[in-house]
C-alpha cells in the first residue's frame, strides 16, 4: 500500500520505482489486482494518474489483504461474503454420505477457518456470530448448514473440552474476542514492531512502555485498534507482575505473585490504615 500526492512528478516517481522494483526482483506487476484511490481530486486528474500507473480506479469500501477498509467495520454487509462462503461449502457437502465424525471434521478444519481471519481483526454484530453458530450447528446435526434438525446437544456443550463430554468446537465470540486478546497482548509484549510503535506514538503518546498494562483511559481510533482495545480486559485481568527490585510493580495497585489485585473490602481497610 503506497500513500502520496495526486500530482504527475509523484505519479511518474511511483511508477519508476515499481518499474525498477520489477526488474531487480524479476516480478511483474499484477495490474489487474492493482487500484488507485483518490480522495478530494478532480476527475480529469484522477484518469490522468490512472493512465500514468496503469491502475483502475477504485471506490470505497474496498479490501485491503481480506480486510474492509471502512469505518463501520459492525455493518453485516462486510460479513456476508464470509456468511456465504461457510453455507457454500455447506452445499458442497450436502450430496456425500458423511457421518458424524466427518461433519466434526469439516466444521473444524473449514468452516471454523473461514470465520476466524476477520474475527482476528474486527468485532462482529451478535447477529453474524449467531448465524456463524447456526451454520455450524445445522451442518454438524443435519448435514445442511440451512436445514434445522433437532440438535442431541446444546451448542456450549459441543464447544467443552472432550475431557468435559464436548467435542472441542470453538464458539465465534470466544474466536473474536480472544484475537482481540492476543492483538493487545502482541502490543504490550513487543512495543518496539513498526506497528506497535505507531500505536503507541498516535493512542498513548505520555504513557511509559512498562506502563501500557495499566492503561484505562484510552481514546478511540481505527477498527483493529478499538478491536484490541475493548477485549483488554482478559490480558489485564489474568497479567500478575513478578517483583524483582520493586521499582516497576505498585505493591498496591498491581496483582504481583499470581494474587489478585488488591480490592475487596478487608484488603482495602488494610491499605487504608497502612497509609495513614
Amino acid at each position: 500500500m503506497l500513500h502520496g500526492t495526486p500530482t504527475v512528478k509523484e505519479a511518474v516517481a511511483y511508477r519508476a520505482i515499481l518499474d525498477l522494483f520489477s526488474q531487480a526482483s524479476g516480478m511483474e506487476i499484477n495490474f489487474s489486482k492493482s487500484t488507485i484511490f483518490f480522495f478530494n481530486t478532480h476527475p480529469a486528474v484522477q484518469t490522468h494518474l490512472s493512465q500514468l500507473l496503469g491502475f483502475r480506479i477504485g471506490s470505497l469500501p474496498s479490501k485491503y489483504l481480506g480486510a474492509p477498509l471502512t469505518l463501520k467495520p459492525w455493518q453485516k454487509i462486510h460479513w456476508e461474503k464470509v456468511l456465504a462462503n461457510m453455507k457454500k461449502k455447506c452445499s458442497h457437502w450436502t450430496n456425500r454420505a458423511l457421518i458424524l465424525a466427518g461433519r466434526l471434521i469439516l466444521t473444524k478444519a473449514v468452516l471454523q477457518a473461514i470465520m476466524k481471519y476477520l474475527l482476528s481483526l474486527l468485532p462482529a454484530p451478535k447477529g453474524i456470530l449467531q448465524q456463524m453458530r447456526n451454520i455450524q450447528r445445522s451442518f454438524l446435526w443435519s448435514g445442511n448448514g440451512d436445514k434445522k434438525k433437532w440438535a442431541l446437544l446444546a451448542w456450549n456443550k459441543l464447544c467443552q473440552p472432550k475431557s468435559m463430554g464436548g467435542l472441542n468446537l470453538v464458539d465465534p465470540w470466544v474466536v473474536n474476542r480472544t484475537y482481540g486478546d492476543k492483538l493487545w497482548w502482541k502490543w504490550i509484549k513487543n512495543p518496539t514492531l513498526p506497528w506497535a510503535r505507531h500505536w503507541k506514538e498516535k493512542y498513548t503518546p505520555d504513557c511509559d512502555t512498562q506502563d501500557l498494562i495499566r492503561v484505562q483511559e484510552i481514546l478511540e481510533g481505527s477498527s483493529i485498534w478499538n478491536h484490541a482495545k475493548n477485549n483488554r480486559n482478559l490480558v489485564q485481568e489474568h497479567s500478575f507482575w513478578e517483583i524483582r527490585n520493586g521499582r516497576l510493580a505498585m505493591f498496591w495497585e498491581d496483582a504481583w505473585q499470581q494474587f489478585p489485585k488488591l480490592d475487596t473490602p478487608q484488603l482495602s481497610t488494610i491499605k487504608q490504615t497502612s497509609q495513614n
